[in-house]
């Protein structure tokens, strides 16, 4: 015959008391390691509640709306910042010294700052926007962008005449070789641009700081 039915587990049902049997399961593993009472529970697939609870999610915040997909000018740099930090342009304006307008054309790219402008956009920026030159002319005038410097000032910090300054900057005529190296100590040693432990040469324009990351 007839194979009689297996008994019944304390009056439950076989589903309700394999359901007990895996509870149990999930919970003495879950003390062997140490884990506090509070934190022992388990989910449906049997994985200890305090991984979960420690597990930490990454996610890439995109780019606030209107920020320029590449940076090309500076003043691309500038409208990225200014998005990023949330500031308007009248609050920007304030911070540089000129007024809202000008914002809005160096953004829209119908004008261009000043060298003066560009050191305190620099500063207001917290890092160097420029790439590197390779030659000294170039390291010259990307000196002078940084610190926001005339030539004349340049010049007086690292002792030479404006006018050799201006015609080694421009390429009107090559340095001698002494000057040529007089130069480039100088800037080897102070050219380093905003974001750095460098003091500036020149006090900074008012509101600007160079770290505001």
């Amino acid at each position: 015959g007839i194979r009689p039915a297996a008994p019944r587990r304390g009056g439950r049902s076989g589903r309700a008391a394999d359901r007990r049997s895996a509870g149990g399961t999930a919970r003495s593993c879950a003390a062997s390691t140490g884990t506090p009472s509070y934190y022992r529970r388990s989910t449906r697939r049997g994985i200890p509640a305090e991984l979960i609870y420690n597990m930490v999610l990454k996610a890439v915040c995109p780019p606030p709306a209107g920020s320029p997909v590449s940076l090309n000018t500076l003043a691309d740099h500038l409208r990225k910042i200014r998005l990023k930090r949330g500031l308007r342009q009248a609050e920007v304006a304030k911070l540089l010294k000129v007024n809202k307008q000008t914002i809005c054309n160096w953004e829209s790219h119908r004008t261009r700052p000043t060298i003066i402008e560009t050191g305190r956009v620099c500063e207001f920026l917290g890092y160097d926007p420029f790439p590197e030159p390779e030659t000294l002319s170039g390291r010259m005038l990307k000196f002078r962008k940084l610190r926001g410097l005339r030539v004349r000032d340049a010049a007086a910090l690292a002792k030479v005449d404006p006018s050799s300054w201006s015609a080694w900057e421009t390429k009107r005529r090559p340095p001698s070789e002494p000057s040529a190296s007089k130069v480039a100590r100088f800037l080897e040693k102070n050219a380093r641009g905003p974001g750095s432990d460098l003091p500036p040469l020149l006090p900074r324009p008012v509101g600007a700081s160079s770290r505001h990351e």
